[in-house]
């Protein structure tokens, strides 16, 4: 039996749930696979009689320990496992023939299939069948004008917010690039509404944007709540398989939101949206150097930009495993104890890719102090994972869960204690590194032990 897998994205208001959109090309990532009810998913296959189940999905997209779970739980209860992995930038998927004994767990968008390319990536659809059926209160109003002479508009007043934005523009057409929108509006009267949609490109809708203290936990905005369904059986079954709250990591705080006439500037923006830099395969900043192996079998300090693929530089060994069986999601749950005289000992590893881009993202910034007299700090995306130790503890660390008093490795031999870990906004150009057999390397600015800024870290993959 067919199904596929979608991302509801609901907003909470006051006094009720507002749905925003639909989802596939649905991102279960190693930060949130734990909210997937697995349970849930195990019960329809056995109720249902499945003794098969087969994952299509994006590898990009989907979570290491997410799948290793799935096969694991395939072998505690007799189901036998199959997968087929789609390409990253791939919109169909060949005709897999459908069995009675199987159920097809498709994760991966297909521009075949109506669910996706209608309701989930052209959301005027998904607008003009709540309205077609009186159900346009269940989302918050909107403002969309169809290509031909339809306009649905629910928006009519503006609510006030204070000094946060109450419209939002989005793309009809979903797509990757977030570079202008969505954009955030704070909109004082009717005039500048009515300005506004008379204004906006053709694939630009309006939205009103849902605010209220719902929206705010611990200091962050709460963007939306994800929910996880199954739908199967020719949209008869809709299995809930979890969800979360998801909140951007930027604090609120009243110096970011700023405006350039009614629109919310970038440095703002990022506490309003899932910035889409935001991904697990997140880089650090251009401005690190590596050490490159010479011919001589020398290493000299090398800009990460100016690397190639097939050039061979200084790596790390963590001597507690095997480079040649460690996996990528085993870095989540790795721990070690004991003594960390030669835990990292150098080694060499080859580039196997290398990419830049530019960003405009809040980075993580940490400061950290070597026995009381050399500073240093450090720019770091927030998930990119960094070799600390917590309570005699050593671990990879996502940059946007260190804290202070966290020791973080600068080198083999070297350790500094974090002193500050703050929000800090940069534009400008990213440089990713992948590096294998070896996953560990020193990013520094000066020689590769303490003197500025210098860090060890997990690489691109």
């Amino acid at each position: 039996m067919k199904s596929v897998f979608i991302g509801v994205d609901y907003i909470k208001n006051a006094d009720s749930i507002k749905l925003l959109e639909l989802n596939t090309d649905v991102q279960i990532s190693n930060l949130k696979e734990s909210y997937f009810d697995y349970t849930s998913l195990f019960n329809y296959l056995s109720e249902n009689g499945f003794s098969k189940l087969h994952f299509i999905y994006k590898e990009t997209y989907t979570s290491p320990v997410f799948i290793e779970n799935i096969k694991n739980l395939c072998i505690q209860n007799g189901v036998e496992y199959h997968e087929t992995l789609i390409t990253l930038n791939s919109i169909l998927i060949d005709d897999i023939e459908d069995a009675e004994d199987t159920l097809f767990f498709r994760l991966a968008y297909n521009a075949q299939a109506i669910l996706d390319d209608y309701y989930c990536r052209e959301h005027g659809e998904l607008i003009n069948l709540l309205f077609e059926n009186g159900k346009e209160s269940y989302m918050p109003n909107v403002y969309l004008k169809n290509s031909g002479e339809t306009t649905l508009d629910s928006i009519n007043s503006i609510n006030d917010n204070g000094n946060y934005p109450n419209i939002i523009a989005k793309k009809n057409y979903a797509d990757f690039d977030k570079t202008l929108y969505p954009a955030f509006y704070k909109l004082s009267n009717e005039t500048e509404l009515n300005n506004l949609k008379s204004g906006l490109d053709p694939n630009i809708f309006l939205q009103e944007y849902v605010f209220s203290s719902e929206n705010v936990e611990d200091n962050l905005i709460i963007n939306h709540i994800r929910k996880w369904y199954l739908i199967s059986n020719g949209l008869n079954d809709i299995i809930d398989l979890g969800g979360y709250l998801h909140s951007n990591q930027v604090s609120l705080k009243p110096d970011y939101i700023t405006y350039t006439h009614t629109k919310l500037d970038n440095t703002g923006r990022s506490m309003f949206y899932s910035n889409p830099n935001r991904l697990s395969s997140a880089g650090i900043l251009s401005n690190y150097n590596v050490k490159k192996q010479n011919t001589d079998s020398t290493f000299s300090l090398t800009d990460a930009d100016s690397l190639q693929v097939g050039d061979v530089v200084e790596a790390l060994n963590i001597n507690t495993f095997d480079t040649n069986t460690f996996k990528e999601f085993e870095i989540l749950n790795w721990r070690y104890t004991g003594s960390l005289e030669n835990l990292l000992t150098y080694t060499t590893a080859s580039v196997v890719r290398t990419m830049s881009s530019v960003v405009e993202d809040w980075f993580n910034k940490v400061e950290y102090v070597y026995p009381n007299e050399t500073t240093g700090s450090f720019l770091l995306q927030t998930n990119k994972m960094v070799l600390i130790e917590r309570g005699s503890e050593v671990r990879f660390c996502s940059a946007q869960d260190l804290e202070v008093g966290d020791i973080i490795f600068n080198s083999p031999t070297h350790t500094s204690t974090l002193t500050s870990v703050t929000d800090e906004w940069y534009s400008g150009s990213v440089n990713y590194l992948d590096i294998e057999p070896s996953d560990v390397f020193i990013a520094g600015t000066d020689d590769n032990e303490i003197l500025s800024s210098t860090i060890v870290m997990h690489n691109y993959k």
